[in-house]
């Protein structure tokens, strides 16, 4: 107490309205002068004497702060309407637009609605145009057993025209504005950090982290509110980019694709059981090749809603309560806030919150500038949706990276921790997967192998053997059969 009798006057009037100058370290001073106590109750004695001792100008310039303050919990809905752009920008960068979601202040990003995310919207970043007149003329001119599965072929057709599109790929740019939407956090974590030091909760003492906790709690809201309104029963998410042309697979690599017009859905409970296989493709020695240094994404997400995602919409709708409730009666029964950094906390927590969101879009058109980095479709069904993974992984001469797998030819070469892998949280700034790494270089000519019956088995160059042998070339040791047997692990 003493030493906040001492410093009293100096510190009102540094940031008081009667000399028109505002001291940021004056009024930190002042507020942890108040908290120094030992216990609540002399902390409470303190912001007491203070405010018996105010003058009535500077009380009434508090209490205008800590009302237009107030408006602070509402600013999510100023920030603008859900936009699939950030869906877009979401599933090509989840770091970024996990940034996205914790600037929106509350708000939704991504919309609600499964019809939202139609391909044919204005700002089309791929997937196929069923309506158009060109599709319908390609489907028209099907067999009956195309047509039975014609849409994903036509969907799987433009994943391979896309593969074949290897301009851009310059994301520099998309880097720096990661950094700046990290940056815009950063900036209103401070800006929180300043304002709450000089002011003082009379039912929260001494506690002076009580806006970063507000903010930590608007966050959290906002990320379950944008995980609950995703409209779809489950997605399937395929990173694709060109392996290889000359490049020699095992038959005993497990067959992951199916040409059955009668699809049963098994591609997609096998793929979720995995496969444990681990195997080497071969590249021959005398032949160049190369590798694509950048991917695209193809997404396919089913309409519907489950059960958990149902109960996660009644929790969100709570959990946005509370988090309002709560910043409201903070940020009203908040003590000695000063006007100006008031409006500086306003300034400097909406125009980065703004500035991030048309930078989020940016990044969008960005990604998309020189080609489509995103293909989706839409499907009602489980069916479906394996149709399509079906005629996109059938797709020769693509490395595909979905559920865990790489998948080349319609083969499952090896399996991976999705975990700890860097595409899982930047995405599509992350290289693709290297299959050169599985690769074993060697020309096999006068190919040799003894089977168990002890008769030497000879066969063409870059023919694969049926049975369990020993295999030597002339130039490299070469392994061509995969670690493990063929059917999925449970």
């Amino acid at each position: 107490m003493p030493q906040l009798l001492d410093a009293a006057p100096y510190i009102e009037e540094s940031i008081g309205n009667l000399t028109g100058v505002f001291s940021l370290v004056s009024y930190s001073a002042r507020g942890m002068l108040i908290r120094a106590g030992r216990t609540n109750e002399e902390c409470l004695g303190n912001l007491s004497w203070v405010l018996d001792n105010l003058n009535p100008l500077s009380a009434a310039e508090y209490n205008g702060a800590a009302s237009g303050l107030t408006l602070l919990p509402t600013a999510g809905a100023l920030i603008g309407a859900p936009a699939k752009e950030l869906w877009i920008v979401y599933k090509l960068m989840p770091v970024a637009g996990v940034l996205t979601m914790c600037l929106s202040l509350g708000g939704t990003i991504m919309p609600s609605q499964a019809g939202q995310y139609d391909p044919k919207g204005a700002f089309d970043f791929g997937g196929i145009l069923v309506s158009d007149r060109k599709a319908r003329k390609e489907y028209a001119k099907l067999d009956e057993e195309t047509k039975h599965n014609g849409q994903a072929q036509l969907f799987a057709e433009k994943v391979r025209e896309r593969a074949d599109d290897q301009r851009g790929a310059n994301y520099g740019k998309i880097w720096l504005a990661v950094v700046m939407l990290l940056a815009f956090n950063v900036q209103i974590v401070v800006i929180l950090w300043y304002a709450e030091r000089g002011a003082v909760i009379p039912w929260w003492c001494s506690f002076y982290g009580w806006m970063l906790i507000w903010y930590f709690l608007l966050t959290v809201s906002c990320l379950i509110d944008n995980t609950a309104s995703n409209p779809f029963y489950q997605t399937w998410t395929i990173r694709v980019s060109r392996a290889p042309e000359i490049m020699e697979i095992s038959d005993r690599c497990p067959l992951l694709v199916t040409d059955s017009i009668e699809d049963d859905g098994a591609i997609i409970q096998n793929l979720r059981k995995g496969y444990n296989v681990d195997s080497r493709v071969v590249i021959p020695h005398s032949r160049s090749y190369a590798k694509s240094r950048v991917c695209f994404y193809v997404v396919v997400p089913q309409t519907g809603t489950s059960r958990w995602r149902a109960a996660l919409r009644i929790f969100s709708r709570g959990s946005n309560i509370a988090s309002f409730a709560f910043g409201t009666t903070l940020f009203a029964s908040s003590q000695l806030l000063s006007v100006s950094l008031a409006l500086i906390t306003i300034i400097c927590t909406m125009v980065p919150a703004v500035l991030g969101r048309v930078l989020s879009m940016w990044i969008a058109l960005e990604m998309n500038k020189h080609n489509k980095a995103i293909l989706h479709a839409v499907v009602p069904t489980h069916l479906e949706a394996s149709k399509y993974l079906n005629a996109i992984l059938k797709q020769k001469g693509l490395v595909f990276e979905t559920q865990g797998h790489i998948v080349v030819d319609g083969r499952v070469i090896c399996r991976y921790n999705q975990w700890f892998s860097w595409s899982r949280y930047v995405g599509l700034l992350a290289p693709p997967f290297n299959i050169i790494k599985k690769a074993t270089s060697g020309y096999m000519t006068a190919v040799t192998a003894m089977p168990a019956d002890g008769e030497p088995l000879s066969g063409p160059p870059g023919s694969s053997m049926k049975k369990s042998a020993t295999v030597r070339t002339t130039s490299a040791e070469t392994l061509i059969n995969g670690q493990t047997g063929l059917e999925p692990s449970v």
